[in-house]
């Protein structure tokens, strides 16, 4: 009887490592009653209740602990990664959307400009000049060696 016991956990146990066995408990203890229900009915025993007892040493609980931490802290670092990667791309998007904006604008003003430049003409300008004139010829008093500008009207001096 000592051999079968002995042989159900050292062969369930060898499926097992140190923190799965810890983890899955129940189902290490269902296996191993499920062996031994198998190999000791056959001699007359009856298994009625079964428990493995496995307390693992404080320096073993305090590794599987800190190695339980360890894949938490990846898991966030992971999580905040792939936040980052998002609100990245959406600062690009946003972006891009922007420069299109801004591209649409500068077309559109620099269309308006072009028609502007294309309707005005030396006619037109000189036109529009004349009609804002109050008739006042400009003055300069640079003294005595002092040069009037003339204004070109017509083509002509």
């Amino acid at each position: 009887m000592k051999t079968a016991i002995y042989d159900a956990y050292r062969i369930n146990a060898n499926k097992y490592t140190a923190d799965e066995l810890i983890a899955n408990r129940a189902k290490f203890e269902d296996d191993v009653k499920v062996m031994l229900e198998t190999t000791l009915d056959g001699e007359g025993f009856h298994v009625e209740q079964f428990t493995s007892q496995i307390d693992p040493p404080k320096s073993l609980s305090d590794k599987i602990d800190a190695k339980n931490e360890a894949v938490q802290e990846a898991l966030k670092t992971e999580n905040e990664i792939q936040a980052a990667k998002a609100k990245a791309q959406i600062d690009v998007a946003k972006a891009e959307g922007e420069a299109q904006a801004m591209k649409l604008r500068a077309d559109a003003e620099a269309y308006y400009n072009k028609t502007i430049a294309a309707s005005l003409s030396p006619m037109i300008i000189q036109e529009d000049w004349i009609e804002k004139w109050d008739g006042k010829l400009p003055t300069y008093s640079g003294g005595s060696n002092s040069i009037v500008p003339f204004m070109e009207i017509g083509g002509k001096w």
